[in-house]
């Protein structure tokens, strides 16, 4: 990565964790999603001063022919995860929802008799 990169990099990282801090002091966002934005915000910061590192490991360990394929291989990682969490958020919405349902129409039942 040249270095317009590495600083286009930074500045992007820089900005999601400014957002992500600004929106959980306005209690906007859910501290979990949180973890996961500073993640890769750091991620994304990170690339600036570990860009040899990111590289050294895509070449001998993941046998890449570049660290920008790992850079993009973590940030897809990042988002797989990122869903597979929203998926189990959804799922358990779904339970509460359910459960929700059932008791009102219970509790319906009751009150017609």
């Amino acid at each position: 990565m040249d270095i317009k990169q590495q600083i286009f990099a930074f500045a992007a990282g820089m900005l999601i964790i400014f957002l992500v801090i600004s929106q959980l002091r306005k209690d906007k966002l859910n501290s979990s999603f949180a973890a996961l934005w500073i993640g890769i915000g750091l991620f994304l910061v990170s690339l600036g001063f570990l860009g040899d590192f990111y590289r050294f490991i895509a070449h001998s360990v993941l046998n890449v022919s570049g660290g920008d394929h790992l850079i993009y291989i973590g940030l897809i990682g990042f988002l797989l995860v990122y869903v597979f969490y929203l998926t189990s958020k959804i799922c358990r919405l779904i339970d509460q929802v359910t459960k929700l349902i059932s008791t009102v129409a219970l509790l319906e039942s009751r009150e017609k008799k």
